[in-house]
């Protein structure tokens, strides 16, 4: 589970994801988006550019081919060995059918509290994964929402709530880049804000993230 800001790349690490998957452990992936508009912007922004842009991804998933069943769609990603079909969380349709091994959902804040009289997004995917066992992995990322009745919220306090701990450029003390210890910019970093090192007080500036 990755809760957090907006335009982080969030997004991006899924579609690394797959491309992983595709090479590296084929299987069957669901990648779950709340509304058509943003399954359409995530395949067609999103998506299709990084697979174009990736020689291996290129070379691994199947072109869009009108007419070849063999082909990938837009909604619809085939490689060797398994496949990715994008879905949105406000029908019930794309949430059954064929055991699913991955699943990526991205703004789950925006995903409905209940799909079709199923249960929530989340619960039906998970019963798709049920097959394989510890071998099933979900990837959900969002934006927090509304305090208290936020779903990616209650994915991460479910969780180990863990961060990312980065090392100092200066000492190689390792700390996470807490908002608390960002502080104004200065003469020495250009005015630019910038986070200090707990451990020798040097500036982490934004060339060194």
């Amino acid at each position: 589970v990755l809760r957090g800001s907006a335009q982080v790349a969030k997004t991006q690490i899924g579609i690394n994801w797959l491309g992983y998957i595709a090479d590296m452990a084929p299987g069957s992936m669901i990648m779950a988006f709340p509304s058509i508009d943003e399954r359409s912007k995530f395949s067609n922004l999103r998506l299709q550019p990084s697979i174009d842009a990736s020689p291996r991804m290129a070379e691994l998933i199947h072109d869009q081919v009108s007419r070849d069943e063999k082909g990938s769609t837009t909604t619809l990603k085939k490689f060797s060995g398994g496949w990715a079909q994008l879905i949105t969380t406000s029908s019930s349709k794309g949430m059954q059918g064929l055991p699913i091994r991955y699943v990526f959902g991205d703004e789950v804040a925006e995903w409905p509290l209940d799909t079709d009289g199923r249960g929530g997004p989340i619960e039906q995917l998970d019963t798709r994964q049920k097959t394989f066992g510890d071998l099933a992995k979900s990837f959900f990322t969002s934006t927090p929402g509304v305090k208290g009745i936020c779903k990616i919220s209650k994915l991460y306090e479910e969780g180990d709530q863990r961060v990312r701990y980065l090392p100092c450029p200066h000492c190689g003390d390792f700390s996470p880049l807490r908002y608390e210890r960002m502080k104004p910019g200065d003469s020495r970093t250009n005015h630019i804000p910038y986070f200090d090192c707990p451990a020798c007080g040097c500036a982490i500036e934004q060339h060194h993230r």
